[in-house]
C-alpha cells in the first residue's frame, strides 16, 4: 500500500483512489508510550499500511490491516 491514498469514511471503512472499498480488520497505534490495538471482525486482512507523524507533542505511529470489502 506504499504511496496509496486512502479516504476514510467511518465505520471502519476506507476507499482507495480507484474506488476499491476496504474494511479495517486491525488497527494498532502508539502515542506517548501508550499502545492500543483493536481487532474488528473475524476475517484476517491481507493489505497493510502504516506511518508516523511527529509533532511537538510526540510521535504518533499506526499500523492498519485491511481487506477488500
Amino acid at each position: 500500500m506504499a504511496g496509496e491514498t486512502l479516504t476514510v469514511v467511518g465505520n471502519k471503512t476506507a476507499f482507495v483512489d480507484d474506488g476499491t472499498e476496504l474494511a479495517v480488520t486491525l488497527l494498532r497505534f502508539e502515542f506517548d508510550g501508550r499502545v492500543k490495538e483493536k481487532t474488528f471482525g473475524k476475517t484476517a486482512g491481507n493489505l497493510t499500511c502504516g506511518g508516523a507523524e511527529t509533532s511537538p507533542e510526540g510521535t504518533f505511529s499506526f499500523l492498519a490491516t485491511l481487506i477488500k470489502a
